[in-house]
């Protein structure tokens, strides 16, 4: 089912040390860009978020590429649905990525996220799952990655994770890039998965 608060969420338990919140999304609910779908959320915060001596907030995000451009039947766009959840504590992003055909064009999206000023700001360690089809669409014209490509200033973070990568140039470009972006980065990890 679609998930719809009443706009915002809002936490006051200052006794709680361990907090986990997660929301599924129906189809066609929540928009990302022309190509994507946000198809679940979840926030979670204490020892469930701890990862590699990062406490804080996780906030993880799963999204799934639309066949075709679809953007415009989404209900909700995803900057309505994250507007007003507690992400200033962020510590990690996670983004679990469905690709779909549209397998080379995720930097676009992540991006997109990545521009979100809360999100931007607070983030200290990205993780990247990159979910392949065993078939990708060929490039056309108007595919996104054509697109020029512009990273925001990623100020706190310090490490970046992507499983499911696979070398390609345009994946060592996004990699450039972040680390360009990000004064503090200490660390980047890259695992390639199993069939790429």
């Amino acid at each position: 089912a679609s998930c719809l608060w009443a706009r915002s969420l809002n936490i006051s338990a200052p006794m709680v040390e361990q907090f986990s919140w997660e929301c599924k999304y129906a189809y066609m609910a929540t928009g990302i860009g022309e190509l994507w779908q946000l198809t679940r959320l979840s926030l979670k915060t204490g020892e469930g978020a701890v990862t590699n001596d990062v406490d804080g907030t996780c906030l993880s995000l799963h999204i799934s590429a639309y066949n075709t451009s679809r953007a415009t039947e989404a209900e909700h766009t995803f900057e309505q649905e994250i507007q007003n959840l507690p992400v200033g504590d962020l510590c990690t992003l996670e983004l679990h990525l469905s690709l779909g055909q549209t397998g080379h064009a995720w930097r676009s999206i992540v991006l997109h996220i990545l521009g979100i000023q809360s999100i931007r700001i607070a983030t200290q360690r990205l993780k990247l799952v990159l979910r392949r089809s065993e078939v990708e669409g060929a490039c056309t014209a108007d595919c996104p990655c054509h697109e020029p490509m512009q990273i925001p200033s990623l100020v706190n973070l310090q490490e970046v994770e992507i499983k499911g990568f696979r070398g390609d140039g345009y994946e060592f470009e996004f990699l450039q890039m972040v680390s360009g972006a990000a004064p503090l980065l200490e660390k980047t990890t890259t695992i390639r998965s199993a069939g790429n």
